[in-house]
């Protein structure tokens, strides 16, 4: 539960280089501080390279049953 209430989704637009657009989704530099195992670093080991979003979900179903003990 702990680690999923340290995640906050955001609204964002992603660059022009990206495609552009509106979208939603989580900042990889929070998410690594949080939860580090869901985010891909680059070979440089400096920059983020994306999120591993399908995982999350293992966290949240996690979260949900600790909600309801």
């Amino acid at each position: 539960m702990e680690k999923v209430l340290g995640l906050t989704g955001v609204r964002f637009d992603w660059n022009p280089q990206q495609g552009g657009g509106h979208d939603i989704g989580f900042i990889a530099e929070d998410v690594a501080v949080v939860v580090p195992e869901l985010v891909v670093w680059e070979e440089d080991g400096k920059n983020v390279a994306g999120i591993k979003y399908a995982r999350i979900t293992a966290l949240t179903v996690q979260a949900i049953k600790a909600q309801q003990q």
